[in-house]
């Protein structure tokens, strides 16, 4: 979901449509409510993971995770992870208005 709506702190890639888009998603794919409630905390733990394996293997100069860091995508999955778990509310909604 991360990916497809996408969920970015980076300005060029926010949609103000997000959590219309969420909810398409989640409407495509079937999800049912207890579904979707567990989506809304995955989101934020998933993207945050990426953020950790790559600070995990930059630090152990595993490549391309070691050059992917030090280009600046550890920064930008940990924005995205903060990005995404302070709209968590949102999403909730999104997910399960009528």
């Amino acid at each position: 979901m991360h990916g497809f709506i996408p969920l970015s702190a980076h300005p060029d890639w926010q949609r103000p449509d997000a959590a219309a888009r969420l909810r398409v998603f989640a409407d495509a794919y079937g999800l049912d409510e207890a579904e979707r409630r567990r989506t809304v905390p995955l989101l934020g733990r998933r993207t945050r993971s990426m953020h950790d394996f790559l600070r995990d293997q930059a630090a152990r100069g595993v490549q391309p995770w070691a050059a992917l860091w030090s280009e600046g995508h550890g920064d930008a999955w940990r924005s995205d992870a903060e990005y995404i778990e302070q709209r968590e509310n949102q999403w909730t909604h999104a997910l399960l208005a009528d």
